[in-house]
């Protein structure tokens, strides 16, 4: 005589291991699809290399905008603040694009510049392009401190100098 009720236990176990490695397997892929439904870090990348490639190739004092319409409205939607969308990082060579809540893209230059005075032009009314948002930022040369400034910097802000001391 078969043990028929042995089997069909072994059948409901390979069922319920089956169900549950197939749920293991689709949650974190169906996570992954709709974190990248908008494109956020796709479009981080692209603005974090774009702005890196421009102030390679940009000569000091030069003032640069770009059309960044896309990033503010994917950033509203993703609740980020406005003023938090775009960053640069003098000491790093940096240009850093924040497009979602907990990340970020960072892209480095290689032009030996500082990025100064950096803000996020939104439209005002009235404007000849009503719903054009822009960065805006200026290149400047990066002076090198004279020995005698050098003695008055801490430690961190030698650090940072890094290289050209």
């Amino acid at each position: 005589m078969i043990n028929k009720r042995g089997e069909e236990d072994s059948l409901l176990i390979a069922n319920v291991v089956c169900f549950a490695l197939f749920i293991i397997t689709v949650i974190p892929i169906i996570y992954f699809v709709a974190s990248q439904r908008d494109g956020a870090a796709l479009w981080e990348e692209f603005y974090a290399e774009e702005i890196a490639r421009i102030i390679d190739v940009a000569s000091p004092k030069t003032e640069v905008y770009i059309e960044v319409n896309k990033a503010t409205q994917i950033a509203s939607r993703r609740k980020t603040e406005i003023e938090d969308i775009f960053d640069f990082s003098n000491i790093k060579n940096e240009t850093i694009v924040k497009l979602r809540r907990n990340a970020a893209t960072a892209f480095n230059f290689f032009n030996d510049v500082v990025i100064k005075d950096w803000n996020l032009e939104a439209p005002s009314p009235g404007a000849d392009e009503p719903n054009i948002n822009r960065l805006h930022f200026e290149i400047i040369e990066r002076k090198k401190p004279e020995k005698s400034e050098l003695e008055s910097f801490g430690e961190e802000e030698k650090e940072n100098l890094g290289e050209e001391l």
